[in-house]
């Protein structure tokens, strides 16, 4: 075939298989750390999953564990997987509004006044937005969440933590082997 363009060769690995066979050789260690960073990444989902903000419609609340080997490192990490086709992975853009509960109320209550609202129909209307939702379904953020991305609160930054907690096992895991090396 003259002409054609030949990109580079790829060659695709199935990660368990690869897994296994770290296994074989590490005593194990390969799975160790696997079965270490899934407790910890489990965690990090249930607190994301019971705190992550949607809207009501069509928005989810998708977070999968992903095992990669990418050349001499084991990756195992937690991805969002909720997407919309026109921006692909949307976890980034999501926000807290920067207003708390009692200051949307406020806000509220001093919009409907200066619109003649009558006192009646004003607390009427405040009494739809004190049940800790607006109309839109958003859950109202704490004092600590305004203002924030919850990637960031519930995933990013307990990761950190977690890996802190989890480093000095797997180091010594890794001097375990070096020694029988």
């Amino acid at each position: 075939m003259t002409g054609a363009k030949v990109g580079p060769a790829q060659v695709r690995f199935d990660d368990l298989a690869l897994l296994t066979a770290l296994d074989r050789v590490s005593d194990g260690a390969a799975s160790s750390f696997v079965r270490r960073t899934d407790a910890s990444l489990d965690a990090i989902r249930g607190r994301a999953l019971s705190r992550w903000p949607v809207r009501t419609g069509k928005s989810l609340r998708s977070f999968d564990t992903q095992l990669r080997l990418v050349g001499d490192e084991i990756r195992n990490s937690l991805v969002n997987t909720a997407t919309v086709p026109r921006w692909g992975s949307y976890v980034y853009k999501i926000r807290y509004s920067i207003f708390t509960r009692n200051e949307r109320i406020a806000l509220h209550r001093k919009r409907r006044q200066a619109q003649g609202w009558s006192p009646d129909a004003v607390t009427r209307s405040v009494f739809r937005l004190t049940a800790g939702w607006d109309r839109r379904g958003k859950r109202f953020p704490s004092k600590d969440e305004t203002g924030k991305s919850p990637w960031i609160l519930y995933v990013r930054r307990p990761a950190k933590q977690a890996l802190k907690e989890l480093l000095p096992d797997l180091q010594a895991d890794i001097n375990k082997l070096g020694r029988r090396a």
